[in-house]
């Protein structure tokens, strides 16, 4: 289990993926680097995202999942979601261009990939506008508590929705799993929420403005390093470079 998490992490670095680095691997390898590559760094990513106290459940209980802590229900499902729902997208509206197994491969690992290691095996800047602003939804929600990964956590996603659905319902207080949530709970996940928010919109804005750069890609940029991915797009390279000549 510390393999699988420690493993994770090491991929945690920033790698842009540029046509020109394509042609490498593929003249370097002689196979497509997509093919290789993305299988075992995807599982590894999803893996190690899911946090410790998960995957005691599993080694524990197997698949005896009605044993499993209410926690780790809740990781499993809203994880399978965050990575089946944008990969769906992904696969019909992104990666047209690519042959079906090498599509599936590429849909899965980008839906993986933003909310963990930010390791990419395609080319950032050919992606869509809705695109990108699904990856930087994913990179704000992040992994899972005990886990590699950072952003707001998939638990803290989980308590505002179910909040949420507690007050379209006319409920009193918020359930998951049969399970009632504290109301200190829901005023933690609400205040870690504003505090993504409020970094990732002001980072953006700020960095828009000083750079006189199109609030995508700034807002793009901002959501990786709020939420330690390391995404990065080769055009946003840039960033930085505008505000140096002004202080040096």
């Amino acid at each position: 289990m510390f393999f699988i998490c420690a493993e994770s992490g090491i991929y945690q670095c920033q790698s842009a993926y540029t046509p020109e680095k394509h042609r490498q691997n593929q003249n370097q390898f002689g196979c497509d680097s997509e093919r290789r590559g993305n299988p075992e760094r995807k599982t590894y990513r999803a893996d190690g995202g899911i946090g410790f106290l998960v995957w005691e459940d599993v080694c524990k209980h197997k698949w005896r999942i009605r044993e499993y802590r209410t926690q780790s229900k809740v990781v499993l499902i809203v994880t399978a979601a965050l990575i089946v729902l944008p990969a769906i997208y992904f696969f019909f509206f992104e990666f047209g261009g690519l042959p079906v197994g090498k599509r599936i491969l590429a849909s899965l690992f980008q839906s993986v990939t933003p909310r963990t290691a930010g390791f990419n095996t395609v080319d950032l800047t050919a992606i869509s506008d809705t695109g990108l602003y699904l990856m930087i939804i994913l990179m704000l929600i992040g992994g899972s508590p005990g886990s590699t990964a950072g952003g707001m956590k998939t638990t803290t996603i989980a308590v505002l929705f179910s909040s949420a659905f507690s007050v379209f319902r006319k409920k009193d207080n918020a359930e998951l799993m049969k399970r009632r949530i504290d109301d200190e709970t829901v005023k933690t996940a609400s205040a870690i929420f504003i505090m993504y928010i409020t970094l990732f919109l002001l980072g953006g804005m700020a960095i828009s403005a000083i750079e006189n750069l199109p609030i995508t890609s700034c807002l793009y940029e901002t959501a990786s390093a709020v939420g330690t991915v390391g995404l990065t797009r080769s055009e946003e390279r840039r960033v930085g470079k505008e505000c140096r000549s002004r202080w040096s």
